[in-house]
C-alpha cells in the first residue's frame, strides 16, 4: 500500500480533524514501530500530508504502513496479544 492509499484509507475512516498513522520499519535487524506527526485532515492539507508520508517510505528500512493489508499479512502468525497491540498501532485520531 502506498502512502497515498494509506492516507486516504485513514482519512475515510476518520471522524476527527487530526490523525496519526503508524508504520513498521527494520533497524539493525529489529522490527520497530514509527509514526507520522499529527496530520490535519483538511482538503488543502492532503498533498502536504501525503508528501510527508512518502518521505517516510523512502527511509531505509521502511516495511509497510500498519493500516495496510501487508501489515495484516505480516502479523497473521503472531500471538493474539501481539495482534491486539499492533491493531491499535495502525491509526490514531484526535
Amino acid at each position: 500500500m502506498t502512502a497515498r492509499e494509506a492516507y486516504f484509507k485513514a482519512y475515510m475512516y476518520s471522524d476527527k480533524p487530526l490523525g496519526m498513522l503508524f508504520y513498521t520499519f527494520k533497524q539493525n535487524e529489529i522490527e520497530r514501530i514509527g509514526n507520522t506527526n499529527w496530520l490535519v485532515f483538511d482538503k488543502e492539507d492532503h498533498e502536504y500530508n501525503i508528501a510527508s508520508m512518502e518521505h517516510i517510505e523512502k527511509c531505509q528500512g521502511f516495511l509497510f504502513w500498519n493500516i495496510s493489508d501487508e501489515a495484516s499479512e505480516h502479523n497473521k502468525d503472531k500471538s493474539i496479544k501481539i495482534k491486539e497491540v499492533l491493531s491499535v498501532l495502525a491509526f490514531m485520531q484526535k
